[in-house]
Protein backbone atom coordinates (compact mmCIF):
# COMPACT_ATOMS: atom_id res chain seq x y z
CA UNK A 1 0.00 0.00 0.00
CA UNK A 2 1.22 3.54 -0.85
CA UNK A 3 2.56 5.33 2.00
CA UNK A 4 1.18 8.76 2.84
CA UNK A 5 2.88 11.78 4.87
CA UNK A 6 -0.20 14.70 4.44
CA UNK A 7 -1.91 15.79 2.10
CA UNK A 8 -1.32 18.92 -0.03
CA UNK A 9 -3.18 20.22 -3.23
CA UNK A 10 -1.18 20.18 -6.71
CA UNK A 11 -1.59 22.21 -10.18
CA UNK A 12 -2.37 19.43 -12.33
CA UNK A 13 -3.97 18.57 -15.98
CA UNK A 14 -9.14 22.39 -52.16
CA UNK A 15 -11.59 24.64 -51.56
CA UNK A 16 -14.40 22.38 -52.06
CA UNK A 17 -14.40 20.22 -54.79
CA UNK A 18 -17.12 20.72 -57.21
CA UNK A 19 -18.81 20.80 -60.64
CA UNK A 20 -20.97 24.12 -62.08
CA UNK A 21 -23.42 23.01 -64.84
CA UNK A 22 -23.59 25.95 -67.23
CA UNK A 23 -26.79 26.96 -68.42
CA UNK A 24 -27.40 29.10 -70.88
CA UNK A 25 -29.76 32.78 -70.02
CA UNK A 26 -29.60 35.08 -67.71
CA UNK A 27 -31.59 33.61 -64.89
CA UNK A 28 -29.64 30.14 -64.99
CA UNK A 29 -26.18 31.91 -64.65
CA UNK A 30 -27.77 34.08 -61.47
CA UNK A 31 -28.46 30.96 -59.79
CA UNK A 32 -24.78 29.16 -60.70
CA UNK A 33 -23.31 32.25 -59.23
CA UNK A 34 -25.56 32.45 -56.21
CA UNK A 35 -24.95 28.56 -56.05
CA UNK A 36 -20.95 29.38 -56.39
CA UNK A 37 -21.25 32.16 -53.62
CA UNK A 38 -22.51 29.63 -51.20
CA UNK A 39 -20.03 26.53 -51.72
CA UNK A 40 -17.74 29.48 -51.13
CA UNK A 41 -19.34 30.82 -47.83
CA UNK A 42 -19.47 27.42 -46.70
CA UNK A 43 -15.74 26.82 -47.23
CA UNK A 44 -15.09 29.90 -45.39
CA UNK A 45 -16.82 28.55 -42.06
CA UNK A 46 -14.77 25.50 -43.03
CA UNK A 47 -11.78 27.14 -42.84
CA UNK A 48 -12.72 28.77 -39.70
CA UNK A 49 -13.72 25.91 -37.60
CA UNK A 50 -10.52 24.28 -38.83
CA UNK A 51 -8.02 27.22 -37.67
CA UNK A 52 -9.72 26.90 -34.73
CA UNK A 53 -9.01 23.09 -34.25
CA UNK A 54 -5.32 23.72 -35.33
CA UNK A 55 -5.01 26.15 -32.55
CA UNK A 56 -6.44 24.23 -30.10
CA UNK A 57 -4.00 21.00 -31.14
CA UNK A 58 -1.11 23.22 -30.89
CA UNK A 59 -1.72 24.63 -27.31
CA UNK A 60 -2.49 20.87 -26.60
CA UNK A 61 0.98 19.74 -27.41
CA UNK A 62 2.35 22.23 -25.38
CA UNK A 63 0.22 22.01 -22.50
CA UNK A 64 1.16 20.13 -19.22
CA UNK A 65 -1.07 17.10 -20.79
CA UNK A 66 0.57 17.44 -23.84
CA UNK A 67 3.84 15.38 -25.74
CA UNK A 68 6.28 18.20 -26.05
CA UNK A 69 6.79 18.55 -22.17
CA UNK A 70 7.88 14.47 -22.80
CA UNK A 71 11.70 14.30 -20.67
CA UNK A 72 11.89 10.72 -20.84
CA UNK A 73 10.32 7.15 -21.04
CA UNK A 74 12.74 4.67 -18.82
CA UNK A 75 11.68 0.79 -18.83
CA UNK A 76 11.99 -1.02 -15.59
CA UNK A 77 13.02 -4.50 -14.72
CA UNK A 78 12.99 -6.67 -11.70
CA UNK A 79 16.11 -4.76 -10.51
CA UNK A 80 15.76 -1.62 -8.45
CA UNK A 81 16.71 1.38 -10.68
CA UNK A 82 17.07 5.34 -9.41
CA UNK A 83 16.06 8.06 -11.52
CA UNK A 84 17.43 11.17 -10.52
CA UNK A 85 20.31 13.67 -11.49
CA UNK A 86 23.15 12.26 -10.23
CA UNK A 87 25.84 10.98 -12.62
CA UNK A 88 25.21 6.92 -11.29
CA UNK A 89 21.13 7.29 -11.40
CA UNK A 90 20.14 4.20 -13.63
CA UNK A 91 18.06 7.15 -15.47
CA UNK A 92 19.74 10.33 -15.86
CA UNK A 93 17.65 13.72 -15.87
CA UNK A 94 18.71 15.66 -18.59
CA UNK A 95 17.71 19.35 -18.11
CA UNK A 96 18.76 21.47 -15.47
CA UNK A 97 19.63 19.90 -11.55
CA UNK A 98 18.71 18.66 -8.66
CA UNK A 99 18.47 15.77 -6.53
CA UNK A 100 20.94 12.68 -7.27
CA UNK A 101 18.06 10.50 -7.02
CA UNK A 102 14.27 11.30 -6.92
CA UNK A 103 12.44 8.02 -7.34
CA UNK A 104 13.88 4.38 -6.83
CA UNK A 105 11.59 1.86 -8.00
CA UNK A 106 11.15 -2.21 -9.58
CA UNK A 107 8.67 -4.26 -11.41
CA UNK A 108 7.29 -6.79 -9.04
CA UNK A 109 4.79 -8.36 -11.34
CA UNK A 110 2.79 -8.16 -14.63
CA UNK A 111 1.43 -5.14 -13.36
CA UNK A 112 2.42 -3.72 -10.01
CA UNK A 113 5.62 -1.42 -9.92
CA UNK A 114 7.08 -1.01 -6.40
CA UNK A 115 8.27 2.13 -5.80
CA UNK A 116 10.51 4.85 -2.77
CA UNK A 117 11.14 8.72 -2.32
CA UNK A 118 14.50 9.25 -0.59
CA UNK A 119 13.87 10.85 2.64
CA UNK A 120 13.27 15.11 2.66
CA UNK A 121 11.98 15.12 -1.02
CA UNK A 122 8.59 16.55 -0.95
CA UNK A 123 6.87 14.28 -3.80
CA UNK A 124 3.27 13.89 -4.38
CA UNK A 125 0.98 11.43 -5.94
CA UNK A 126 -2.04 13.02 -7.08
CA UNK A 127 -2.64 15.52 -3.75
CA UNK A 128 -0.66 12.89 -1.55
CA UNK A 129 3.06 13.74 -0.01
CA UNK A 130 4.34 9.60 -0.07
CA UNK A 131 7.76 7.83 0.74
CA UNK A 132 6.88 4.57 -1.20
CA UNK A 133 4.62 2.28 -1.79
CA UNK A 134 3.42 -0.01 -4.80
CA UNK A 135 1.34 1.30 -7.69
CA UNK A 136 -0.27 -0.57 -10.56
CA UNK A 137 1.12 0.76 -13.80
CA UNK A 138 -1.32 2.37 -16.28
CA UNK A 139 -3.61 3.70 -13.83
CA UNK A 140 -1.52 7.26 -14.78
CA UNK A 141 -2.07 8.51 -10.89
CA UNK A 142 0.27 11.70 -11.41
CA UNK A 143 3.74 12.01 -9.28
CA UNK A 144 5.10 15.72 -9.22
CA UNK A 145 8.50 16.92 -7.81
CA UNK A 146 8.91 20.62 -8.48
CA UNK A 147 9.16 21.22 -11.78
CA UNK A 148 8.68 17.43 -12.89
CA UNK A 149 5.65 15.03 -13.61
CA UNK A 150 5.55 11.14 -14.07
CA UNK A 151 3.60 8.17 -13.80
CA UNK A 152 4.34 4.63 -14.85
CA UNK A 153 2.75 3.19 -18.13
CA UNK A 154 2.65 -0.38 -18.92
CA UNK A 155 2.97 -1.88 -22.50
CA UNK A 156 2.73 -4.96 -23.56
CA UNK A 157 4.10 -6.49 -20.59
CA UNK A 158 7.04 -4.03 -20.31
CA UNK A 159 6.42 -1.41 -17.47
CA UNK A 160 8.18 2.50 -17.71
CA UNK A 161 8.05 5.68 -16.19
CA UNK A 162 7.04 8.39 -18.37
CA UNK A 163 8.56 11.82 -17.50
CA UNK A 164 7.42 14.92 -18.19
CA UNK A 165 9.37 18.09 -17.34
CA UNK A 166 7.16 21.81 -17.45
CA UNK A 167 9.87 23.40 -18.53
CA UNK A 168 11.46 21.21 -21.02
CA UNK A 169 13.05 23.30 -23.71
CA UNK A 170 11.31 22.11 -26.34
CA UNK A 171 8.25 24.30 -25.18
CA UNK A 172 10.05 27.50 -26.17
CA UNK A 173 11.15 25.89 -29.71
CA UNK A 174 8.08 24.20 -30.83
CA UNK A 175 7.50 25.69 -34.65
CA UNK A 176 3.99 26.31 -35.57
CA UNK A 177 2.47 23.07 -37.94
CA UNK A 178 1.90 23.06 -41.23
CA UNK A 179 -1.05 21.45 -42.88
CA UNK A 180 -2.01 22.04 -46.27
CA UNK A 181 -4.95 24.32 -47.29
CA UNK A 182 -8.39 23.46 -46.20
CA UNK A 183 -9.97 21.03 -49.08
CA UNK A 184 -13.49 19.83 -48.53
CA UNK A 185 -12.85 17.29 -51.22
CA UNK A 186 -11.27 15.54 -48.84
CA UNK A 187 -13.89 15.55 -45.91
CA UNK A 188 -15.25 12.17 -47.74
CA UNK A 189 -18.65 10.40 -46.72
CA UNK A 190 -17.88 7.05 -45.11
CA UNK A 191 -19.58 3.60 -44.61
CA UNK A 192 -18.96 2.70 -41.33
CA UNK A 193 -19.57 -1.61 -40.35
CA UNK A 194 -18.94 -2.83 -36.94
CA UNK A 195 -17.75 -6.04 -35.96
CA UNK A 196 -19.62 -7.78 -33.66
CA UNK A 197 -17.63 -9.66 -31.87
CA UNK A 198 -14.83 -7.04 -32.55
CA UNK A 199 -11.14 -7.82 -33.09
CA UNK A 200 -7.99 -7.27 -32.03
CA UNK A 201 -4.67 -7.30 -34.45
CA UNK A 202 -1.14 -6.88 -34.25
CA UNK A 203 -0.28 -3.35 -35.16
CA UNK A 204 3.54 -2.65 -35.41
CA UNK A 205 4.59 0.48 -33.21
CA UNK A 206 7.98 2.66 -32.76
CA UNK A 207 9.41 0.68 -29.98
CA UNK A 208 10.16 -2.63 -32.72
CA UNK A 209 7.27 -4.49 -31.44
CA UNK A 210 3.64 -5.25 -31.97
CA UNK A 211 0.70 -4.59 -29.81
CA UNK A 212 -2.53 -5.31 -30.02
CA UNK A 213 -5.77 -2.95 -30.47
CA UNK A 214 -9.44 -3.37 -30.41
CA UNK A 215 -10.89 -2.94 -33.71
CA UNK A 216 -14.43 -1.91 -33.49
CA UNK A 217 -15.25 -2.03 -37.42
CA UNK A 218 -14.20 -0.78 -40.71
CA UNK A 219 -14.78 2.37 -42.95
CA UNK A 220 -15.44 2.31 -46.42
CA UNK A 221 -15.10 5.27 -48.78
CA UNK A 222 -14.90 6.70 -52.27
CA UNK A 223 -11.65 8.04 -54.04
CA UNK A 224 -11.17 8.79 -57.95
CA UNK A 225 -13.71 5.81 -58.29
CA UNK A 226 -12.25 3.17 -56.23
CA UNK A 227 -13.44 2.09 -53.03
CA UNK A 228 -10.80 2.24 -49.78
CA UNK A 229 -11.70 -0.02 -46.55
CA UNK A 230 -10.23 0.63 -43.73
CA UNK A 231 -10.00 -0.60 -40.13
CA UNK A 232 -11.20 1.64 -37.30
CA UNK A 233 -9.96 1.45 -33.71
CA UNK A 234 -11.25 1.31 -31.05
CA UNK A 235 -11.71 4.87 -28.98
CA UNK A 236 -14.30 5.83 -26.65
CA UNK A 237 -18.57 5.28 -27.41
CA UNK A 238 -19.82 7.01 -30.30
CA UNK A 239 -15.51 7.62 -31.46
CA UNK A 240 -13.20 5.28 -33.25
CA UNK A 241 -9.54 6.27 -34.24
CA UNK A 242 -8.07 5.82 -37.14
CA UNK A 243 -3.92 4.92 -37.81
CA UNK A 244 -3.64 5.57 -41.85
CA UNK A 245 -0.93 5.77 -44.23
CA UNK A 246 -1.00 7.48 -47.61
CA UNK A 247 1.73 7.90 -50.36
CA UNK A 248 2.52 11.74 -48.48
CA UNK A 249 4.12 9.73 -45.61
CA UNK A 250 8.04 10.36 -45.64
CA UNK A 251 7.60 13.52 -48.17
CA UNK A 252 5.56 16.00 -46.96
CA UNK A 253 3.59 14.41 -43.71
CA UNK A 254 5.15 11.93 -41.35
CA UNK A 255 7.08 8.51 -42.27
CA UNK A 256 4.98 6.79 -39.71
CA UNK A 257 1.69 7.73 -41.14
CA UNK A 258 -1.43 9.90 -39.15
CA UNK A 259 -4.28 9.32 -36.91
CA UNK A 260 -7.72 10.77 -36.62
CA UNK A 261 -10.33 10.35 -35.01
CA UNK A 262 -14.34 10.58 -35.80
CA UNK A 263 -17.76 9.88 -34.86
CA UNK A 264 -19.29 6.69 -35.59
CA UNK A 265 -22.76 5.20 -34.71
CA UNK A 266 -22.99 4.06 -31.15
CA UNK A 267 -25.34 0.80 -32.52
CA UNK A 268 -25.04 -0.59 -35.60
CA UNK A 269 -23.72 0.46 -39.10
CA UNK A 270 -24.28 3.78 -40.45
CA UNK A 271 -22.90 6.98 -42.42
CA UNK A 272 -19.74 8.59 -41.30
CA UNK A 273 -17.78 11.86 -41.90
CA UNK A 274 -13.92 10.87 -42.41
CA UNK A 275 -12.55 14.56 -42.67
CA UNK A 276 -8.50 13.62 -43.57
CA UNK A 277 -8.23 17.67 -43.21
CA UNK A 278 -8.12 16.75 -39.28
CA UNK A 279 -5.51 13.99 -39.69
CA UNK A 280 -2.76 15.06 -37.60
CA UNK A 281 1.04 13.66 -36.91
CA UNK A 282 1.42 10.47 -34.34
CA UNK A 283 3.14 11.94 -30.99
CA UNK A 284 6.87 10.48 -32.53
CA UNK A 285 7.06 13.42 -34.42
CA UNK A 286 7.45 15.55 -31.58
CA UNK A 287 9.16 13.08 -28.73
CA UNK A 288 11.64 10.13 -28.79
CA UNK A 289 9.50 9.27 -25.30
CA UNK A 290 6.05 7.96 -27.59
CA UNK A 291 5.25 4.66 -27.82
CA UNK A 292 3.41 5.17 -31.22
CA UNK A 293 1.49 2.55 -32.97
CA UNK A 294 1.77 2.34 -37.30
CA UNK A 295 -0.81 1.93 -39.58
CA UNK A 296 -1.75 -1.81 -40.23
CA UNK A 297 -0.98 -3.09 -44.07
CA UNK A 298 -4.94 -2.87 -44.29
CA UNK A 299 -4.63 0.94 -43.38
CA UNK A 300 -2.24 1.73 -46.42
CA UNK A 301 -4.06 3.71 -48.75
CA UNK A 302 -2.32 3.66 -52.40
CA UNK A 303 -2.57 7.30 -52.79
CA UNK A 304 -1.87 10.88 -51.56
CA UNK A 305 -3.95 12.10 -48.90
CA UNK A 306 -3.08 16.08 -49.72
CA UNK A 307 -5.14 17.49 -46.90
CA UNK A 308 -4.60 17.52 -42.90
CA UNK A 309 -1.18 18.08 -40.91
CA UNK A 310 2.25 18.01 -42.93
CA UNK A 311 5.36 16.71 -41.27
CA UNK A 312 6.52 19.79 -38.73
CA UNK A 313 10.28 18.25 -39.02
CA UNK A 314 10.54 16.25 -42.06
CA UNK A 315 10.65 12.65 -40.27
Amino acid sequence: MTRIKNYNPIHLVGRWAFNIVILIGIQFSMVSCSSENDQGQDLSSYESELEDWQDYRYKRLKSETGWVNLAGLFWLDSNWRTMGYGESSDFKLQYGKGPETILIARVINDSTIDYMIPDGLHVYLDSALVSGGEIISNDHHLFSFEKLRWFFIERDGFHAIRLRDLDHPKLDDLPKLKYYPANLAWRKEASFKPYNPRQQIEVPNVLGRTTKMGVIGELSFEHEGKTSILKLFDSSPGRGFLIFADKTNGDETYGGGRYLYLDVPKNGPGKVILDFNKAYSPPCEFTDYATCAFPPSENVLPFPVEAGEKSTFKH
